[in-house]
């Protein structure tokens, strides 16, 4: 098992123009919570800022979106099983689709 900081996480304004913070396990208010990291923006350009964001909030869903994987791989192993005996009869595309699962599962140490 996955030793990461139980979720759910937050993004939490830094400061004015300081960035934000992805936080967990308190309040969703400045300050609140306890910090996972940090999202410095690269300047303090409009743009900087909206990037800054992006990436906290995809960084914040990271555990609900290691569930979700987790979930469809299942979900895809009891198809397999319960309509092809285990046998993977699926197209390229889908094939594709399975190892980007595994492969992202991997990459967050979740390959078990």
């Amino acid at each position: 098992m996955n030793k990461w900081t139980k979720g759910p996480w937050f993004v939490d304004r830094a400061g004015r123009g300081a960035g934000y913070k992805v936080a967990c396990h308190g309040k969703k208010r400045a300050g609140g919570g306890n910090a996972i990291c940090s999202i410095r923006p690269a300047n303090r350009s409009d743009a900087a800022l909206d990037e800054a964001a992006d990436n906290a909030r995809l960084i914040a869903a990271a555990p609900e979106l290691v569930e979700a994987l987790r979930d469809a791989r299942s979900f895809i192993d009891v198809l397999i099983n319960a309509h092809w005996g285990g046998e993977l009869k699926v197209s390229e595309e889908e094939s594709a689709a399975i190892e980007k699962i595994e492969a992202a599962l991997a990459k967050a140490g979740c390959d078990e």
